[in-house]
C-alpha cells in the first residue's frame, strides 16, 4: 500500500541518475497516487539509488536478481522485510538484457518488472520486487516511446513503477488470478491499458 523505491544503477555511466533520484522521490507522492486510493494504495516514497560499479555488457536476468540480492546483503539498500520495496535496476547505455522467457530488451520490450524469493538465515521467505530498466538509447532509442531520451525513460520507469505498485508478486503468478493483484485478461497490468499515452505529474 505504499511503495518504497530504491534505485540500483548498474555503474556510473547509467544516465539521468540525478533527474531519477528525484523522480522516484516525487512520483509516489504525486497525485498519480493520490488517484490510487481508490485501490486501497497511499503515498510511498524514494531514495536515492546506489552505483553498483558493475561493468558494461550483455546480461540476463538472473544476473539482475544476483545484484538486488548482492546490494540487499551489503546493507546498500533496505532489506525485503518490508513488502512494499521496490527495487527497479537502471541499466548502462550499451547493455542488452534478455529476459527470463528468452526475449531481449529493445527487440520484444521496454523494460518489466518481476518477483523472486530469497530466503534469509532464520528460513523466512521473503518476496524481492524489482524492476528491469534498459537504458533507451542507442537501439532503443525510438522504439521505447516518441520523445526525448530522459522523457522516454520516465515515462517507462513511471509505467513499471505502477505496476509494481500494483502487482508486487506478478513473477510469482502461473495463471491469472492470486497472487495477482490488479490484472485483466484482455489489457494486461493497470499502465499496458494506458501504454504510450503520456502525461505529466507534479509532485506537491
Amino acid at each position: 500500500p505504499n511503495v518504497h523505491v530504491s534505485p540500483i544503477y548498474w555503474n556510473s555511466t547509467v544516465q539521468f541518475q540525478a533527474t531519477l533520484d528525484g523522480f522516484y522521490a516525487d512520483v509516489p507522492n504525486s497525485p498519480l497516487y493520490t488517484m490510487l486510493a481508490q485501490y486501497g494504495i497511499g503515498h510511498g516514497s524514494g531514495r536515492a539509488g546506489v552505483v553498483a560499479g558493475r561493468s558494461t555488457r550483455n546480461i540476463r536476468d538472473s544476473d539482475i536478481r544476483t545484484e538486488v540480492l548482492f546490494e540487499i546483503n551489503q546493507g546498500t539498500v533496505p532489506q525485503p522485510t518490508d513488502p512494499n520495496n521496490y527495487y527497479p535496476v537502471q541499466l548502462a547505455p550499451n547493455m542488452q538484457v534478455t529476459a527470463p522467457d528468452g526475449s531481449q530488451s529493445c527487440v520484444v520490450f521496454c523494460a518489466y518488472h518481476g518477483t523472486f524469493q530469497a530466503r534469509d538465515v532464520n528460513g523466512t521467505v521473503f518476496n524481492i520486487n524489482y524492476g528491469v530498466m534498459p537504458d533507451l538509447s542507442g537501439a532503443c532509442n525510438g522504439g521505447c516511446g516518441g520523445n526525448t531520451i530522459v522523457n522516454n525513460t520516465t515515462s517507462v520507469a513511471s509505467h513499471e513503477l505502477i505496476e509494481a505498485t500494483m502487482d508486487p508478486a506478478v513473477g510469482l503468478a502461473t495463471f491469472i488470478g492470486f497472487p495477482l493483484a490488479w490484472y485483466d485478461p484482455s489489457f494486461g497490468e493497470i499502465g499496458d491499458i494506458c501504454n504510450g499515452q503520456q502525461g505529466t505529474t507534479t509532485a506537491n
